[in-house]
């Protein structure tokens, strides 16, 4: 399997990016599931919180202090240019 492919695939770390506790909503819903069923690294990242469900949230992916390989962006349409912007900062770090 080609690398990029096992970053999708098999990633060691995820980046939640909308996390919330909203009961109902998405990024509830994906932030509980993974927290409870993936066994890598899970950041969570929302600028409205500085902890959800016992962990720590970040305000952007950019303050994650190690690798993302995936990142799940549950937020509005409008967010989410910025936020794969940031994406690729990341990775170019």
């Amino acid at each position: 399997m080609s690398e990029g492919l096992n970053y999708l695939f098999n990633p060691r770390s995820i980046a939640i990016i909308g996390a919330t506790a909203r009961e109902g909503s998405v990024g509830s819903v994906i932030t509980r599931n993974l927290l409870t069923k993936f066994r890598g690294r899970v950041y969570l990242v929302n600028p409205s919180y500085t902890e959800l469900m016992g962990h720590r949230v970040y305000r952007s992916v950019l303050e994650v202090p190690g690798e993302v390989d995936l990142a799940v962006i549950v937020t509005p349409a409008p967010t989410v240019p910025k936020i794969i912007n940031e994406c690729v900062a990341k990775a170019s770090r």
